[in-house]
């Protein structure tokens, strides 16, 4: 499909009160940006730019999640940990981000207050299954984020999901030493009268703790075979590289 240009625009509702402070809200912010292309029509176009959108062709929807490190930090939360209040996937990239920070664009001095909007999805209406159009709203995605949100990120990040692979037997008994660990945590917790944050650590050590929670562990990844190159050559074209080894993709 040719288009003359295209233009994004979000119908969520933002409702805020003022005696209600949630850091989780106020700083990672989900977003849901709705896609339209504007015919290569120059009646049409004029029509469209003029106002009335109602012969422009809507072509999909950009699913995200926009965190803002900058301000989240500066305000005195931690990144990671907000990251993790709010859900999985920006707490995967935010994690390599900052296991990774050498492997960083040199533009980005810090890792802790830098602005990252996370692409979840780009769906796009069958008849506008194409990669290039695909790649093409990859491209603008800062200055349709710039328009509505009115900040351009210092990133794009994405995690492509892996294809279904085999767990190596390492991973599988770690795995379960985790539900076994976690299992332990809870009877200790249970039988005893008291237990400090000291000893519940002791009984679950990090990595295991992050395998019960479901967060990203530290070097996780997955094999090389698992890739999902369809995927993978759409972000790359549009200019993303992998953070080191963390199947994590960015752009600045």
């Amino acid at each position: 499909m040719n288009f003359e240009s295209l233009f994004a625009e979000t119908k969520q509702e933002q409702r805020v009160f003022e005696d209600i402070d949630d850091p989780v809200k106020d700083y990672v912010l989900d977003c849901s940006i709705d896609i339209f292309g504007v015919p290569d029509d120059e009646d049409i176009a004029e029509s469209i730019y003029n106002g009335d959108t109602e012969q422009a062709v809507r072509i999909g929807t950009v699913t995200g999640i926009y965190v803002l490190g900058s301000q989240l930090t500066c305000a005195g939360f931690d990144l990671l940990q907000i990251c993790d209040d709010h859900d999985a996937y920006s707490e995967y990239i935010i994690s390599a981000l900052l296991e990774q920070e050498n492997e960083l664009p040199l533009s980005i001095d810090d890792p802790e207050i830098i602005d990252v909007f996370c692409i979840d999805d780009i769906l796009l209406y069958k008849e506008a299954q194409d990669s290039s159009l695909r790649q093409r709203i990859i491209e603008a995605l800062p200055q349709f984020l710039l328009g509505l949100y009115h900040h351009t990120p210092d990133l794009l990040a994405v995690y492509p999901e892996p294809l279904p692979y085999e767990k190596t037997a390492f991973e599988k008994v770690n795995e379960k030493m985790a539900e076994i660990a976690f299992a332990q945590a809870q009877e200790s917790i249970l039988g005893a009268d008291s237990l400090d944050d000291r000893d519940i650590r002791f009984i679950m050590d990090e990595e295991k703790l992050n395998i019960v929670l479901g967060r990203r562990r530290k070097g996780q990844t997955y094999p090389e075979a698992a890739k999902d190159l369809n995927v993978w050559k759409v972000y790359e074209n549009a200019g993303f590289t992998e953070l080191g080894n963390s199947r994590v993709l960015i752009r600045d």
